[in-house]
């Protein structure tokens, strides 16, 4: 149910979370007039909408993003008044008073350009100060942030280095297949990592492709063996950060993914007969 709350916590500018912070309390101040509850009610029958059911994307929050953004500038704007305020106490106060609540503004503007300036590119890897900064950029909302988008530069990769007829093992082979064809490379045959009947089709010298935000109850146990018992033989990134693994069957590496796709053939079985 929290999944909204940290994006909220961790992929806006820094400046619009401490202005919903502060304006979210601020909705209930009969001081701000009946046009509070337009706010408040699109606020809460978004959440009632997209909180509690178990399907959840971060695209889904730009239908409430307008509501936040409109609580954050209240909140700033009250922030502006009461620096204001604590600013004509001074000697100098009267005089630049009339300019703080504009200068907060002007500088929560800057940050958030800042920050779009900063993350381009690749703005859905975009994570603020509170979140750990771009060092942490993919590690809360993987599947939205990444979504594939280092396919095409892997199967390239991918093209330059397979044998004719090798197998491409990923959670997108629908895609992988799409961009081997532009790469002239229809050859290449393409499986899901979560189909154990397609692991089995792969031999020494066949790829993984490992991306993230492509884990599942599927093929968590394979990502983990793969993970704690083979290196990546080459991985792509997006700018800085890492976004595919790549692997290429060796005899032990084969053991591995076998072993897992035997084991979820067997689950898949077992879950076949309760049923």
């Amino acid at each position: 149910m929290y999944f909204y709350v940290v994006l909220t916590w961790v992929k806006l500018p820094l400046f619009s979370v401490l202005g919903f912070i502060i304006g979210l309390p601020l909705l209930f101040r009969r001081k701000l007039g009946d046009g509070r509850y337009f706010i408040i009610f699109w606020l809460y029958l978004w959440a009632i909408a997209f909180c509690f059911p178990g399907g959840k994307f971060t695209r889904y929050y730009t239908t409430v993003l307008p509501a936040v953004l409109t609580t954050a500038a209240l909140g700033l704007q009250f922030a502006g008044r009461w620096l204001a305020r604590a600013v004509s106490k001074l000697n100098f106060g009267q005089r630049v008073r009339h300019y703080v609540p504009a200068g907060l503004a002007v500088i929560a503007i800057t940050w958030s350009v800042v920050d779009s300036v900063y993350a381009s590119p690749h703005f859905r890897l975009f994570t603020n100060v509170l979140g750990g900064g771009m060092e942490q950029a993919g590690a809360y909302f993987p599947h939205d942030e990444f979504y594939d988008a280092s396919m095409r530069d892997t199967i390239v990769e991918i093209s330059k280095r397979a044998r004719s007829s090798a197998v491409i093992a990923s959670e997108s082979p629908l895609l992988a297949s799409y961009y081997a064809q532009q790469e002239n490379r229809a050859d290449l045959v393409c499986v899901s990592l979560s189909d154990p009947e397609g692991l089995k089709k792969l031999a020494v010298g066949d790829f993984v492709i490992v991306a993230r935000g492509r884990r599942y109850f599927s093929n968590d146990a394979l990502l983990s063996s793969l993970a704690t018992t083979a290196t990546p033989d080459f991985q792509m990134f997006l700018g800085e950060v890492r976004s595919v693994d790549v692997y290429v069957m060796t005899n032990n590496t084969l053991k591995t993914v076998q072993s897992a796709a035997q084991a979820r053939s067997t689950a898949d079985r077992n879950t076949s007969v309760k049923m």
